[in-house]
Formats: structure tokens, sequence, C-alpha cells
């Protein structure tokens, strides 16, 4: 079968673990535009009031700082990005509600069992649903999906994809053409907290078509889902090196969990693999593999990994050995093994404090912080106290407001809170807002929120003088913190 796939210091790519990725952490110099189904490629500017109507026109107009809003809403049809943006002024292209009021997280929104309608859904006609040519771009929050083979595939170097949805690839075909969810043909990517899964003709195994596929080097993956894949979860073939895999859930994907390997002439090497909750996969958990003798180095590291439930087990060359391996199953909440399952830990998965401090991410798939407890977990969530006896809150760390005249009320903007766990959540009060910001009236949360549901907070910014200005949403609840706060901010002028 064949498995379809320089050097940087992985010391260099621990800075990284400070995301998740906002649009203000993008560019020094921002500039916003905007694309919106009602948009118009030929009469818009891409102003808010004269968005454009795709992805593809933005990007033969915009520059390094640009930020690019894409309205909710469906987009058909494969598109190019070749736009490049700096090591200090990314290009980011960003998913936003239909009224550009909010950021939306459609890897969340799909985790979560939310409604897809929320999402910017970028439906492809061809070959690849989004190929980007660009160098230092950020891909986030989009819902992708088409018959071709890749659903996000880029060429650029330090391209930043996350929080995308990436599902239903190439569901009849399987041919050594190869195909993913998420291809990475440039060097130093980051590929963090995606939701991907049924890329190929699963169930069925097609060792050609991945679900997160790295073929060069440089980069890491963190705190992505990856299951129902006909090849494996995360491969890494052709050329890679100094990569890092850390914080990763992989599970019943038919060929496999985590490979790496080559067939040209080149060694893999200095690649980590840690933290990962790897488990019902098809074929090994983990394996090593290459045309070659020479195809695989000797300083590759297997750590801290849950594997559990795989057909084979963890398979590796030159005479290494993975280290501080966990067998226990990983007691999901609600073990599926398709995307109608939670993915959440139980409070006795073997996967809790089990993690390697020094290589896990700072926060998780639902943005909460590492770690909740005594240690790091292993896998893409951080188990909560209380997250399937009780209910487990998912809310947004903080809303920014664009800027607005003293004496006058904002556009209303939405924060979505999300019940994680097992169980109703119950607030114990009401909410709590402070500093010149108010309760917009349009929100959709009430006394409960029933278990994997989610519901809506809505607020205006009334700024009172010139300046930036601060404020604060607080609630308590049934969840095992018992509080959560959103940090709110805007600009008066």
């Amino acid at each position: 079968m064949k498995l379809h796939f320089s050097k940087v210091s992985l010391a260099s790519l621990a800075i990284l673990f400070a995301l998740p990725l906002t649009a203000s952490q993008t560019a020094t110099a921002q500039t916003n535009y905007y694309v919106s189904n009602s948009g118009n490629d030929s009469s818009g500017n891409g102003s808010i009031t004269g968005p454009w109507a795709t992805i593809a026109h933005a990007s033969t107009n915009v520059g390094p700082g640009a930020v690019v809003h894409v309205a909710a809403g469906a987009y058909n049809g494969s598109f190019n990005t070749y736009a490049s943006g700096t090591p200090s002024a990314y290009i980011t292209y960003i998913a936003n509600t239909a009224d550009f009021s909010a950021t939306v997280n459609c890897a969340e929104v799909a985790a979560n069992h939310g409604d897809l309608s929320t999402c910017v859904r970028l439906i492809g006609v061809g070959s690849t649903t989004w190929t980007n040519f660009g160098n230092y771009v950020a891909i986030q929050g989009f819902d992708v999906t088409g018959p071709g083979m890749n659903g996000i595939y880029t060429q650029g170097n330090a391209t930043q994809i996350v929080f995308n949805h990436v599902h239903n690839m190439m569901t009849s075909t399987c041919n050594s053409n190869g195909g993913s969810g998420i291809n990475v043909n440039g060097t130093n990517a980051k590929v963090m907290d995606n939701y991907v899964h049924n890329i190929g003709p699963f169930p069925s195994a097609c060792g050609f078509i991945q679900g997160i596929y790295f073929l060069q080097a440089g980069g890491m993956a963190y705190n992505n889902i990856s299951f129902a894949n006909s090849g494996f979860g995360i491969q890494l073939w052709h050329y890679p090196a100094n990569i890092l895999l850390t914080n990763n859930t992989i599970f019943n994907n038919a060929s496999g969990g985590i490979v790496l390997g080559t067939d040209d002439n080149f060694t893999v090497d200095y690649i980590t693999v840690e933290n990962n909750l790897i488990a019902n996969n098809g074929g090994d958990g983990i394996s090593e593999q290459g045309g070659s003798s020479s195809s695989i180095g000797i300083h590759n590291v297997y750590t801290n990994n849950l594997a559990s439930g795989n057909s084979g087990g963890i398979s590796l060359w030159n005479g290494r050995t993975a280290t501080a391996t966990v067998t226990g199953a990983p007691q999901f909440v609600n073990y599926t093994g398709t995307s109608s399952g939670n993915y959440h830990l139980q409070s006795a998965s073997p996967a809790i404090d089990t993690a390697l401090a020094s290589g896990s991410a700072l926060t998780d798939f639902d943005g909460e912080p590492r770690p909740q407890h005594g240690g790091y977990d292993i896998g893409a969530y951080e188990y909560s106290s209380g997250s399937t006896s009780s209910a487990a809150v998912s809310v947004p760390g903080s809303m920014g407001f664009p800027s607005t005249a003293i004496g006058t009320t904002s556009a209303i903007e939405y924060a979505t809170l999300t019940n994680t766990g097992g169980t109703t959540l119950t607030f114990n009060g009401n909410f709590i807002i402070s500093g010149p910001f108010a309760f917009g009236g349009k929100g959709t949360c009430g006394l409960t929120v029933a278990a994997n549901s989610s519901c809506t907070i809505s607020v205006v910014f009334k700024p009172t003088s010139v300046g930036t200005a601060t404020g604060t949403v607080k609630l308590t609840d049934s969840a095992g913190s018992g509080s959560q706060t959103i940090a709110l901010s805007g600009y008066g002028q």
C-alpha cells in the first residue's frame, strides 16, 4: 500500500501554544474587508456596506495585514487564493455570522451538534474546495466539504488552519491520486482545533486518503479531532521533519491512527508525537513506514500517548520504543465513532492528568485553559470537573466591539454558550454585566441549557467617553467551576 506524503527547532514552536488564533493576532496594522452572499465582485468595494461576493476575488485585492470577514451562508464552487502576508502581518480569512457581528468557530459548532447554517459553508465542485498558494495566511472557522480530492489545500509557507469543520470528501472514491481533508504541502504550517471526518469512502479502508496530511517540513498539529476517515487520522509523508503532533484526538479511522514515513529520497526525522488520544482505529495506532532502510531517522519521539482499541499497536523502526503510553479505554462521554458522539472525557478516563505538561497546548478544543486540575490531559479536550455528572460550560473568553460614537449603541454581538456536559445546565442567578455595555435583548439563553446544547448571549456597546472601554459578563451556574466570565472591550469615539 503506497502512502502519500528543511529543519526548524521544536522549541521555536512553543510560543504558538498561546493561541487560539484571533484576528487581532495576525496583523500589526489591520485592514478589514468583507465577503457576503449578497455582495458583488464587480460593484463592491470590500467594505461592510459594499461586500464582495467571493473569497477568491477578495484575495486579488488584499495584502499583508488584511482581515477578510466572510458572512455565514453557502458558497458553491472551488477556488484559489494567492495573496501573501508577512510574518508580522498575516492575511486572515475568518468566518463570521451573517451580519458580521461575531466570528464563528465551525469546528466547535459541529462538535457540539450545533446549527451548521450559522457557518460559512464552502461547498466545492472540483478537485479541491480551497487551494491556497499564499504565504503567511490564516484560514479560520469555516465549514468545508465537496466531492474533490481535498477540503483545504495549502502550498504556502507558514499557513495557519484553525477552527475548521472539514468533512465528507471523496466519499465514493479510492485511487492512487489520493486525497485529504486538510492537505499541507507547504512548510511550517500550524493545523489547530479542526474537526475532520468522513474523508474517503469510509467505512472502507483506503490508504491513499487521509484526514490531515503533512507533506513538508516544519510546523505542528494540535487539538484536532480526526475520525471516520478511510485512511489515517493524521499522516506525515514525503518530506516531513521537525513537526510536533500534540493533544489530538484520533479515533475510528479505517487504516490507522498516526503514520509517518516516506518512499522518497528523504529521511523522516525529528518528529514528536505526544499527548495524543488514539483509539479504535483500524491498523496500527501509531506506525513508522517507508520505502528504504533510511526512510526513518533515529530522533523521532513518541511519549505520553493514549493508545487503546486499535487493530494494531505502536510500530516503530530503529529499535525505538514509545514511552509513558497509556493503554486504558479513553472513556468518552458518548462514543459512537461518528459525528453524533461526544468526545469529551468522563471523570474516570485514564487520559486525565497523564499528558506531558511541557508539550501540552495551553488551551483545549473548547478554548478552555489547560490544566483544569492537577495535571494536563491527553487528547483535544481537557476534562472539567463535573463534565459528566453535571454540566460543563464553554463560552468565549472575550468579545470585541467596533468603534462606536459616544451616545450611540453598537450593533448587537453574540456569544455562544455551550453545555458540553451530560446533564442540563442550570443558571443560579441573573447574568451580570459591567462597564458601558448592556444586554442586547436578542439572546436565547434562558434558565437552563440542555446537555450538548447551546444558547446565545447578546451584548451591545454604549460608550460614554472617548477611548478604550472594558467590561465583563459574569454568570453563575451548575457547572463544575460554578462561574464564567466573558471579557468585553470596545472603543468610544
